[in-house]
């Protein structure tokens, strides 16, 4: 399996961790494209509140993967053609999800990464999974497992809270975990330190992170002075002061709910280093959809079976029918 979560070299792929435009929706719903967006003064805390206030969030993106040149064939779980190297990889992300029920859709160009064509689903009633060799498989429970997936690129702003480390490195956290975390004051005591930051006068908190690999890092977060609840890059530096990971986040657009406004990147770019100042590779995202609190039927978070070519049903431990054949 591709590993998501992983400061090495290719596997950062997969880092560690809607096409079309919406019209005609509720008012209790945020449609792409917004207006231009003027960001007020707000803390931290606000963006995870806006994350825990939506019932239910959609949002697809145009992804561009590009791995560096010092990739080396033998270090990834997957091989990588050298046609692949440090040229844009076009893909496709897709998120939805409504209190335990989520869909998500990962896939990359099948002529340089065919093993990244990963559909998952949970319609609290089974999970479902189906991947490049066109299995559908259900089963009873949700997973957290680690999937040949992207990283969910909205998810990446609530980085600083879930820290990776060597005992949580085969799960990735969900948007269910948001929504069910109970944050306490404390956590939000941290000082922030105005710095300058690509000619621009910014602000920068410290959080803590873990120990991943024997390697101990911490969280950098970087906003606009006063404008916290904006982040514009969260790093993981080690304990050398090396940059791991850098995910940058710009393009903010005002969405309104009943809850009030909220402010959500359009543009998501994840880097991973191999070593100081050398660039593994990258994940961009491109925003193109975006909706909070939109009502979502139950079909929605079903897996169709004519996308797969045989369907697994772990509840029967057989294959129960050919899907789309």
């Amino acid at each position: 399996m591709f590993a998501q979560r992983t400061f090495r070299v290719t596997a950062f792929a997969i880092w560690l961790s809607l096409a079309t435009v919406i019209v005609g929706l509720t008012e209790h719903v945020a449609a792409f494209p917004p207006t231009a967006t003027t960001v007020p003064p707000g803390e931290l805390s606000e963006l995870m509140l806006q994350f825990q206030s939506a019932s239910s969030l959609k949002y697809g993106a145009d992804v561009e993967l590009t791995f560096g040149p010092i990739i080396e064939h033998g270090l990834c779980a997957q091989p990588v053609p050298e046609t692949s190297l440090s040229v844009p990889i076009a893909g496709r992300f897709e998120f939805k999800a409504a209190d335990a029920r989520y869909l998500m859709v990962s896939h990359m160009d099948p002529a340089h990464m065919p093993w990244m064509q990963t559909e998952a689903a949970y319609d609290g009633a089974k999970f479902q999974l189906i991947g490049a060799d066109g299995t559908l498989s259900l089963e009873p429970a949700d997973s957290a497992s680690i999937l040949p997936a992207l990283p969910n690129p909205l998810q990446q702003l609530l980085q600083f809270r879930y820290p990776i480390t060597d005992a949580n490195s085969d799960w990735e956290f969900r948007i269910q975990d948001v929504w069910n975390d109970q944050v306490p004051v404390s956590f939000w005591n941290v000082s922030w330190t105005l710095i300058e930051d690509a000619g621009l006068t910014r602000e920068r908190a410290v959080f803590p992170g873990g120990v991943y690999e024997g390697r101990s890092y911490v969280h950098h977060v970087i906003a606009p002075a006063t404008r916290r609840r904006t982040p514009v890059r969260i790093d993981r530096i080690d304990d050398q002061g090396m940059l791991l990971t850098s995910s940058e986040f710009t393009d903010y657009r005002r969405a309104d709910t009943s809850a009030g406004a909220g402010y959500w990147p359009h543009r998501i770019v994840l880097k991973s280093y191999a070593e100081e100042n050398v660039l593994a590779g990258q994940i961009a995202y491109t925003v193109t959809e975006l909706a909070i609190d939109e009502p979502v039927l139950d079909n929605e978070f079903v897996i169709p079976e004519n996308h797969a070519e045989r369907v697994w049903n772990g509840f029967q431990q057989s294959f129960v029918s050919t899907g789309g054949q």
